[in-house]
């Protein structure tokens, strides 16, 4: 099994095509999971990003439903608490209560998944709560967890405002 992570310049380069066919390769158990590498603007390190196996088959199937959320995550990378009009990865805030509602409700449903990626996390209730943020006309975000020290993260499904 070979493992590589998806990037920005990868993105650049030939869109979703090759995160695609690593999603496939993973299904498959001819590859692991497929990992997207970005910016960290708070640690000045990188964040290793992936998705639920519900998300990983929306972008096989659904492409045109995540192609704006991805591309914002892997271009403009982690970048700590919103101050608006910028997109990216960043905390929920408090005030994001719809985002927390339902984020709370996937991190029970995704409990098992979350624990295989975040392997040194004991207490999923300490993961610190995320979205990408990109222009949305429904405001809907892709929403998910992230684990400081190790600087994963992994996004469970979308939520909205």
């Amino acid at each position: 099994m070979k493992g590589i992570c998806h990037s920005e310049v990868e993105y650049s380069l030939a869109g979703l095509v090759p995160l695609q066919g690593h999603i496939k390769n993973f299904f498959q158990f001819i590859e692991f999971v497929p990992v997207c590498l970005t910016k960290n603007h708070i640690s000045h390190k990188y964040l290793y990003f992936t998705f639920s196996i519900k998300l990983l088959e929306q972008i096989l199937n659904f492409p045109d439903t995540v192609t704006k959320p991805y591309e914002c995550a892997i271009k403009f990378g982690f970048r700590g608490y919103s101050k608006g009009g910028k997109n990216g990865i960043f905390y929920q805030r408090k005030q994001d209560v719809n985002l927390l509602r339902t984020t709370d409700k996937l991190i029970l449903q995704h409990a098992d998944e979350i624990r295989t990626f975040m392997v040194n996390t004991s207490d999923i209730n300490e993961l610190k709560k995320i979205k990408i943020v990109c222009h949305n006309t429904k405001g809907q975000r892709l929403v998910g967890v992230y684990e400081e020290v190790s600087l994963k993260a992994l996004f469970l499904d979308w939520a909205e405002y």
